[in-house]
């Protein structure tokens, strides 16, 4: 079993999440990633039958 399926990072200001290359694959809202994806609030990732929704703080003014 793998331990790490991916990271998100924040990159100049946004949110990337970077695939680790699983067999089983990373998918931002049923979208296979191949190795990066920039993500936006309310996004939906699957890692095998996990799904996590991605929340994106709002910004202070």
């Amino acid at each position: 079993m793998e331990k790490l399926h991916a990271n998100i990072v924040l990159e100049n200001g946004r949110y990337v999440l970077e695939d680790a290359t699983t067999p089983g694959g990373t998918y931002v809202n049923d979208q296979r990633v191949n190795g990066r994806a920039y993500l936006r609030s309310r996004d939906l990732i699957r890692i095998g039958r996990s799904v996590l929704r991605f929340f994106e703080r709002q910004k202070r003014t």
